[in-house]
């Protein structure tokens, strides 16, 4: 694991929320690991690609080529043990060791991201992995319905049903967190918008990785940071993947660009988003929106780190770091109680 990063009997404090921390430094191997990750969707993007929006175009042989990508890099820890979530209104899966949650039932709801088109990928399942062994936790990574096939609000449905079987499952909501990455992360966020607006009681927290939840691209970050962040370098395809998902819905609609919204009632909630990430402002956004509505927000902004590099944990210090810092808020926000049966049928 590495070295920690917050002071942990800080993180209760009010004074560790309302301060403006420090801008997270990087080094030479994630700079490196920028410049290859740079290099190598350049060199793809030379390549010619069909129209997203043409009738009959193959999304499942799209997600598979995005699979068999990320594989090559995608290192879980030696450790990893995950098996098949059952009776989810959704196709699911656990990661962490039951063994570790014998002094208490920390659950992480992981929503993925994947520009709301695309599945849960290997590197996915490492930033669950890591999270379950950071935050001595229970990882539920949801595979909640994309589009095309599945537009808006399907997703959010998903993760609404899954939270909520949680509960009917016998999971106090105060030992749920919900953790998002990227349109995950947005996907997160509506939801527990709309258990708010429901009345369901919410979960503990709420941790977002480079969130992508302003669907109207309003952040002035969409243009400065459009050239320098690999990650999210091209616009054409966000900019589709956005209207696949809306399919007509207003992307100033509360629950479509959750940034957007009335933010009262949040769960306290930490972001960690990268100078040169291309969605910088939606995560200042959101943390803006929860404070001016009375609530608990902290923005760890980390230099020259694109969108969701915390993917790349096995080789670049700074995404094992974000991780780690993660987990420490998690261990202190949600403390630890008597376990629940996982997978019981309740």
């Amino acid at each position: 694991m590495a070295a920690a990063v917050y002071d942990m009997a800080e993180i209760a404090t009010s004074a560790w929320w309302t301060s403006t921390p420090a801008e997270r430094p990087d080094d030479w191997r994630g700079r490196l690991a920028v410049a290859y990750v740079r290099a190598a969707i350049g060199v793809l993007h030379l390549f010619p690609r069909q129209d997203l929006r043409a009738p009959g175009y193959d999304w499942n042989k799209f997600r598979r080529f995005m699979r068999s990508v990320e594989r090559v890099a995608a290192r879980l820890p030696r450790e990893t043990i995950r098996e098949p979530a059952q009776h989810f209104p959704v196709s699911a899966e656990w990661f962490g060791d039951p063994a570790q949650m014998a002094n208490g039932g920390r659950t992480l709801l992981y929503v993925h991201g994947g520009s709301y088109v695309l599945e849960r990928t290997p590197l996915h399942d490492v930033l669950a992995a890591e999270l379950a062994r950071t935050a001595q936790a229970r990882v539920l990574a949801v595979d909640y319905r994309l589009a095309p096939e599945h537009p808006f609000p399907a997703g959010i449905d998903d993760v609404v049903a899954c939270y909520r079987r949680l509960m009917a499952m016998g999971h106090d909501p105060q030992q749920i967190a919900f953790v998002g990455d990227s349109a995950g992360a947005g996907l997160a966020l509506a939801a527990l918008i709309k258990l708010r607006d429901d009345g369901d009681p919410l979960p503990a927290a709420y941790v977002a990785l480079s969130p992508w939840a302003d669907l109207s691209f309003s952040g002035a970050s969409i243009i400065y940071n459009a050239k320098v962040d690999p990650f999210m370098s091209d616009i054409e395809f966000v900019t589709i993947c956005a209207e696949l998902y809306r399919q007509g819905a207003a992307a100033t609609h509360p629950l479509v660009s959750p940034a957007l919204a009335d933010l009262s009632g949040m769960p306290p909630t930490l972001i960690h988003v990268g100078s040169t990430d291309l969605l910088l402002d939606d995560a200042r956004r959101i943390v803006d929106g929860i404070k001016a509505a009375g609530g608990k927000a902290r923005l760890d902004i980390w230099r020259n780190m694109p969108h969701v590099w915390q993917r790349l944990a096995a080789y670049v210090p700074a995404a094992s770091a974000s991780l780690t810092a993660i987990g420490q808020f998690l261990r202190v926000t949600i403390p630890d109680r008597q376990p629940v049966r996982w997978d019981s049928a309740a």
